[in-house]
C-alpha cells in the first residue's frame, strides 16, 4: 500500500496533481496495481511523510493502536483514510492475488528448538572460564561439550540426566551451538559423575573467576535464627 501522485492538464491549460492510495497485487504471476481511494487534489501531507502515513493506515486496519508520539496531522489523515476504506468494505486480511493466502489465525511448526536461553547461559559460562576449568581437569573435548550442555540443562530445564538428555535431543539447540555430537544416556551419566567428583575444584575455579570478573571481596555473614523458629517447632522441642 502506497500513495501515488499523477499530474494532469486542466481545460484551462494549468497543471494539477491528483493523489490516490494504491495497492500492489499479483495476477497470473504479473505484478499489478489497483487504486483503493482517490485522495483528491487537496491532499496536503508532504511527500516525505507518505510512507509513514501508509504504515499508519495498514496498522490501523490491522487493529494496532497509534502511538501518541505520531504527528497529529498524520494520525488524523490515517483515521480518515481508514474510515473511508472500511466504508467501502475493504478488509486488509482478504487474499489479494493468486498466491496462497496467509492464514493469520494458524501456526504450524515442526522440530522447533529453543536458542535464546542457551546463548545467554553459554556466554555466562564463557565469561567465567568454565571450559578452561574443565580442560585443567583433563576432560576431553566430547566430555567438555557434554559437561557444558549438562550444566546449561540444569540452568534452563532442571531435571535428571535422563530428562536433560531428552531436553538436549528434542527441545534445545545446545548441541548445535556447541557443535557437539549427541551423547548417549550412559555418557551423560558418566560426565555427571566427573563433575561431581571434581566439584570442589570446579566451584573454587568458578568462585575465583567470578570474584575477579566482578571485583568483589569475600565477606562472612552470620545469621542469628533463634527468633525465626516457628512456635510449634519450639513447643515440640520442649
Amino acid at each position: 500500500m502506497y500513495i501515488r501522485s499523477k499530474s494532469r492538464t486542466l481545460k484551462s491549460g494549468a497543471q494539477a496533481d491528483t493523489f490516490s492510495l494504491v495497492e500492489s497485487h499479483r495476477v497470473n504471476g504479473m505484478s499489478k496495481q489497483r487504486t483503493l481511494l482517490n485522495l483528491g487534489q487537496d491532499f496536503s501531507i508532504p511527500k516525505a511523510q507518505w510512507r509513514t502515513l501508509s504504515r499508519l493506515v495498514m496498522e490501523g486496519l490491522r487493529g494496532y493502536e497509534t502511538l501518541p508520539l505520531e504527528d497529529e496531522a498524520l494520525r488524523t489523515a490515517s483515521q480518515t483514510i481508514i474510515q473511508r476504506l472500511k466504508g467501502k468494505g475493504y478488509d486488509i486480511h482478504d487474499p489479494r492475488d493468486d498466491r496462497d493466502a496467509i492464514l493469520t489465525g494458524e501456526i504450524h511448526h515442526t522440530d522447533t528448538r529453543t536458542v535464546g536461553g542457551e546463548r545467554v547461559a553459554l556466554r555466562a559460562l564463557h565469561l567465567l572460564g568454565f571450559a578452561e576449568i574443565l580442560r585443567a581437569l583433563k576432560l576431553n573435548q566430547d566430555q567438555l561439550h557434554w559437561a557444558t550442555a549438562l550444566v546449561v540443562g540444569r540452568m534452563l530445564s532442571p531435571g535428571s540426566e535422563l530428562q536433560t538428555h531428552q531436553w538436549m535431543s528434542e527441545r534445545s539447540s545446545i548441541l548445535e551451538l556447541l557443535r557437539a555430537k549427541r551423547p548417549s544416556e550412559r555418557s551423560l551419566y558418566d560426565v555427571g559423575d566427573l563433575l561431581y567428583q571434581h566439584r570442589k575444584s570446579i566451584m573454587d575455579g568458578l568462585f575465583g573467576n567470578t570474584r575477579e570478573l566482578l571485583g568483589f571481596g569475600e565477606t562472612i555473614v552470620f545469621y542469628d535464627l533463634t527468633n525465626s523458629v516457628p512456635r510449634k517447632c519450639m513447643e515440640v522441642s520442649q
